[in-house]
């Protein structure tokens, strides 16, 4: 895959890692000041909740995050590129621990590997035959 297809890759992941973390701060903020969101109060909150600077950032970076998806899936197979999305878990981890201070164990460390090798093992341009 081209440098340039990776990087589009990498820049549309890292954006929606970043609105997620947004998500987290603007919820942690709500939640400080309003109270709890449930299943049975999340309607009511809603305007109150997409009103706020932290969760009108991270729609931002979901809306740019698409449009960087929607031009390297025009030139890619969804196959080789969507297995890509995997790294969000390793970027939001990343985030978590050093924005939101977040402890990581081994576990999950472990788990950020095989993600890693995963990615690596699917996103392989050639495509062989099993018979």
């Amino acid at each position: 895959m081209p440098v340039k297809d990776l990087l589009i890759i990498i820049t549309a992941i890292l954006l929606g890692s970043i609105g997620q973390l947004f998500i987290k701060t603007g919820l942690n903020s709500f939640t400080s000041r309003f109270g709890s969101i449930s299943l049975s109060t999340v309607w009511s909150k809603l305007p109150a909740i997409v009103s706020m600077p932290q969760i009108i950032i991270a729609i931002i970076c979901f809306a740019i995050s698409a449009t960087f998806w929607c031009v390297v899936m025009s030139k890619r197979d969804l196959s080789q590129v969507y297995p890509f999305i995997a790294l969000a878990h390793v970027f939001v981890v990343l985030m978590a621990y050093f924005v939101l201070k977040e402890q990581i164990g081994v576990l999950r460390i472990a788990g950020i590997a095989i993600i890693i090798i995963g990615v690596i093992v699917l996103a392989q341009d050639k495509v062989t035959s099993l018979g």
